[in-house]
């Protein structure tokens, strides 16, 4: 019975994508939406697939990007919030994107050095996106995921070099 409600909620949904108009909502107020599943900045069909394939499933709380509601189950109550979205799609703002990043590098207990480097890398690309000098403020992004990947696994983990690198490039894309 479960599946059939939710086979319907599917099918309501793509029927709304058809008709509804996408808004935009701006990166101040929400810059990873939960309801955005695979955080692409559009709640579309993907998102769909994502929480079909994982619907009814249950875990700790939180366990996966489909328990919006991170009650430990992805059922109903997700679904819902996913609808009540669907269309969106959010603008990010570079600022905030860097500025997330540097407290991600904060959070990481990193060497000193190192850390004080990959901050004042990201610092100066934002200065460089301020002043309107994009390309310029890419090649520091990619020179510091240089810098990170050849300290992967020496001064920093496999792990959190992968998600800065996994950040910047998401910056560089929405640039």
């Amino acid at each position: 019975m479960g599946r059939r409600i939710f086979g319907i909620l599917v099918m309501l949904l793509l029927l709304i994508s058809v008709i509804s108009l996408f808004s935009t909502v701006s990166g101040s107020e929400l810059l990873y939406p939960p309801w955005d599943i695979n955080q692409d900045g559009e709640v579309d069909v993907q998102d769909v697939s994502a929480m079909a394939n994982h619907y009814g499933e249950s875990g700790e709380p939180g366990w996966r990007p489909e328990d919006i509601n991170d009650d430990g189950t992805v059922d109903y109550l997700d679904v819902s919030a996913l609808v009540s979205h669907y269309g969106e799609t959010y603008v990010i703002n570079p600022d905030e994107m860097i500025d997330n990043v540097i407290d991600d590098v904060e959070d990481m207990e990193l060497p000193d050095g190192l850390e004080n480097s990959i901050i004042k890398s990201l610092k100066n690309a934002k200065k460089m996106l301020e002043n309107g000098e994009i390309e310029d403020a890419i090649n520091k992004l990619n020179a510091l995921k240089n810098h990170i990947d050849a300290q992967r696994g020496k001064k920093i983990s496999e792990e959190n070099a992968n998600s800065l690198i996994d950040s910047i490039n998401f910056i560089i894309d929405n640039l």
